[in-house]
């Protein structure tokens, strides 16, 4: 409760009283490491934190640290179940420019079978932030955004993915209004919203740029499945 209304002191004094009783605590371990992130914000335009001569500078390393630490305990007594706890853990390793940490840990969270549709979800839509924000890998942050959008389950993270390739593509038409891979974009997320009218509009679009005949196929399957549609009987 204090964490959530920013009396972040309080939150970490009753934090730390029941880590002192439970010491192997996820749930305390996590919410103390959220308590941490949370006093990094005022840092992250800070331009001070990156001179060592300045104060902020060994205040960002102590509270980067100290969020590692729960966080990683977090993980660390329940690694099979604290998808939430390793999305934070890369957090901080992507702010600390410690990329590579980042990327093992999504790496390992794209690989999960049978988790909760919006955990996928979840993972997906901060991969493609990821590549996207610190990778500037506009190709990969477009993969993670589709492969969330393919989950069939309707969450604020699937409308997240949804918005941020609509944003692509839309960045996209603006630097080149013939761009054939955002109007194919544009027809991915239409198609994955069962809107298949829209997608074909799409997909022809894309056809205008020679060399893109894949999206041939990709009309073929939404035409013969709207003719599927248009005479199954009601």
């Amino acid at each position: 409760f204090y964490r959530i209304i920013r009396d972040v002191e309080k939150a970490v004094e009753l934090l730390n009283r029941g880590l002192e009783d439970n010491q192997h605590s996820t749930f305390l371990h996590h919410q103390r490491g959220q308590c941490y992130r949370i006093k990094l914000d005022p840092l992250i335009t800070n331009p001070g934190r990156n001179h060592p001569q300045n104060p902020d500078f060994q205040l960002w390393n102590d509270l980067i640290n100290k969020c590692k630490f729960h966080f990683q305990k977090a993980i660390e007594n329940r690694p099979l179940t604290s998808i939430k706890v390793h999305l934070d853990l890369a957090e901080i390793f992507a702010l600390n420019k410690e990329y590579d940490e980042a990327k093992k840990i999504y790496n390992h969270l794209l690989t999960l079978q049978g988790i909760r549709p919006e955990d996928k979800q979840k993972i997906c839509f901060q991969a493609g932030s990821f590549e996207q924000k610190y990778m500037k890998s506009e190709s990969n942050a477009i993969t993670h955004f589709l492969e969330g959008m393919k989950v069939n389950y309707d969450s604020i993270q699937r409308r997240r993915c949804r918005e941020k390739l609509k944003m692509i593509a839309a960045r996209q038409l603006r630097r080149n209004p013939g761009e054939s891979k955002a109007y194919a974009l544009l027809g991915s997320m239409h198609q994955l919203d069962g809107e298949k009218c829209e997608a074909i509009k799409c997909f022809e679009e894309a056809l205008f740029d020679p060399g893109n005949e894949e999206y041939l196929s990709a009309i073929f399957e939404l035409r013969l499945s709207t003719d599927a549609d248009n005479d199954f009987p009601n």
